[in-house]
């Protein structure tokens, strides 16, 4: 069994013990947004949720009051370039 361990400031995550799904997303906004959900375009707070995104439920989406932009969660990360390479490949 490959066991990984995933380190952010004083949170130790067992990657193998996690077997849902959801889990995985709620856990990465707990360490993406630890601070409160911020626009990736223009940093505001001023964001809301805004439904999920339609090719996967567990992604939340997001709609700044400030600049009007959308983004989820995924979105400015290297999960978000991965997950659309699997996509399209």
């Amino acid at each position: 069994m490959c066991i990984f361990v995933l380190k952010s400031k004083d949170m130790q995550i067992q990657l193998h013990k996690i077997l849902d799904v959801g889990m995985c997303y709620d856990i990465l906004r707990s360490i993406r947004w630890d601070s409160g959900v911020k626009c990736t375009n223009c940093q505001s707070e001023t964001v809301v949720k805004n439904g999920k995104v339609s090719t996967n439920i567990d992604v939340q989406r997001y709609h700044c009051h400030s600049c009007k932009s959308y983004f989820d969660d995924l979105s400015d990360t290297i999960l978000m370039v991965a997950t659309n390479l699997y996509i399209i490949g």
